[in-house]
């Protein structure tokens, strides 16, 4: 009986420590939203990326993304939303495109050096019987890219 404990014991103290040592190695992240600032209005900045590619609605959302042993990023995502005269099929002028208002995105931010990496999506979304389907093309681009350029 008393040898049957002891080996319950050991048991026992063998899945905690694993446990622990499993618990430890684990990487945790997350992801905040971090709204840019901008050094002319909404209106102003939807006006001067309609001159690159004239869009139906834009969204622009800031993410700063967290992880254990690991510096923190922070992405900056453009989403172009119905473009009028850029269509998916044609890559070049998408990369075109994404290229300049990243550019001009970073021109106008508060603190350009705010945002790691830029991304630009040109999406085309349609709703039919009440169900939205999107399809979306883009680029991405190092901050490191657009601030040699500004």
């Amino acid at each position: 009986m008393k040898n049957r404990s002891r080996a319950l014991f050991w048991v026992f103290y063998a899945l905690i420590l694993l446990g622990l040592v499993f618990f430890s190695s684990c990487r945790f992240s997350s992801s905040v939203t971090k709204n840019p600032e901008f050094s002319v209005s909404h209106d102003s900045l939807c006006g001067i990326l309609k001159e690159i590619a004239n869009f139906e609605n834009i969204e622009i959302r800031g993410t700063l993304f967290k992880s254990t042993g690991s510096p923190e990023k922070s992405e900056l995502t453009v989403k172009v939303i119905n473009p009028k005269d850029v269509t998916l099929s044609n890559d070049q002028a998408i990369n075109r495109c994404c290229f300049q208002i990243a550019l001009e995105i970073s021109r106008h931010l508060k603190k350009p050096k705010e945002f790691d990496s830029y991304k630009v999506l040109f999406e085309v979304r349609r709703v039919e019987n009440g169900i939205t389907t999107s399809s979306y093309k883009g680029s991405a681009f190092k901050s490191s890219e657009l601030s040699s350029k500004l």
